[in-house]
């Protein structure tokens, strides 16, 4: 939040795929909050937590008052609709507004190196899987510009493993670190994880 601070002023935020509302408590220490969750059970617990969410059909839903900040913490890989979802999302957004994306990534070192048996494709759950330049792709029809793409989790046990012919996930070996750096995989936005920041021109 202090690098999404330097970009722009937030005072409200939308969070969608909020889960129970644990970004949502720390978030409304600050800052006023809604939430938006599809599941129903989950959804329960978090208005009986004392939280405002919807769960509108994302892709027509509207709001009362423009957003200085949507946020989507490891969500957008579930979303079935993305084009039609964040063409309706843009415009609940404040120009200079922004939107915070925390995805696996599809781009990252193990998948190039795993493929199917990377971490990113275990389970059923994630309809799309993206990398920074889908998400890219994906939101400048609609205003978008990036301005932050942040790479972390090397995933260098995944990869040590399957170099060794051992299960990628359960395997003992060590750390290539002869061959990897941990910091360069991350560094060269080729970690697991991708932090995205975009801002609405």
């Amino acid at each position: 939040f202090d690098q999404l601070k330097k970009v722009s002023k937030i005072k409200n935020i939308l969070d969608i795929g909020s889960n129970i509302g644990k970004f949502l408590e720390w978030a409304s220490c600050n800052y006023k909050v809604t939430g938006h969750e599809y599941h129903d059970n989950l959804r329960k617990i978090a208005i009986s937590r004392g939280y405002n969410i919807e769960s509108k059909e994302l892709s027509k839903i509207k709001f009362k008052e423009k957003f200085d900040l949507i946020t989507c913490w490891d969500y957008i890989d579930h979303i079935l609709n993305p084009k039609e979802t964040f063409k309706n999302l843009s415009k609940q957004v404040k120009k200079g507004g922004l939107l915070f994306f925390a995805i696996n990534n599809r781009d990252s070192l193990s998948v190039k190196i795993l493929h199917k048996d990377s971490p990113i494709f275990i389970g059923p759950h994630h309809s799309i899987h993206y990398g920074a330049r889908h998400v890219k792709f994906l939101l400048e029809p609609y205003g978008w510009k990036l301005v932050s793409a942040d790479s972390y989790v090397s995933e260098l046990n995944w990869i040590s493993n399957w170099l060794n012919f051992k299960n990628p996930e359960f395997g003992d070996s060590s750390l290539q670190t002869d061959l990897f750096n941990p910091e360069a995989i991350c560094n060269k936005g080729l970690g697991f994880k991708v932090n995205l920041i975009f801002i609405k021109k």
